[in-house]
């Protein structure tokens, strides 16, 4: 019967757990871009998503930061987040058996239009390339 209690508080503690912010970003970007950019390029603020099902605890999928980076992206119409926030987010449907587990990212989007390149990348590649292609040859 003292066990009650205990259960009760524990569930309730459960319950009570939602939204948690994981860290706060300067830059947030999955796409390749410059650091130097400009306030009026700005797209304004935006949020993006991504969540998976969980049922009595099992995940059906693990959501994934990348994917809610890129739905922010693709909803600013911009390829770089500034001042990013970072969310592990729970929506119980029914307590403890279904719920939406994800991830959210909030940050301000920019459309940076000069890309980042890398010739040395580029050359290694190439150097991979051609040894590959010599020791064929042999």
């Amino acid at each position: 019967m003292k066990r009650i209690p205990f259960v009760v508080f524990v569930l309730l503690l459960i319950l009570a757990t939602g939204c948690v912010s994981y860290d706060d970003l300067t830059m947030v970007s999955s796409k390749n871009v410059l650091a130097g950019m400009d306030k009026n390029q700005s797209h304004g603020t935006f949020s993006g998503k991504s969540s998976r099902w969980m049922i009595l605890f099992i995940p059906c999928g693990l959501p994934s930061i990348k994917e809610a980076t890129d739905d922010a992206l693709a909803k600013g119409n911009g390829n770089l987040i500034s001042n990013a926030e970072l969310y592990d987010t729970i929506a119980w449907i029914i307590p403890l058996v279904i719920a939406r587990q994800g991830f959210e990212v909030k940050g301000e989007i920019y459309q940076v239009s000069q890309p980042i390149h890398f010739p040395v990348a580029v050359e290694s590649t190439e150097t991979m390339t051609r040894h590959k292609t010599e020791r064929e040859g042999r």
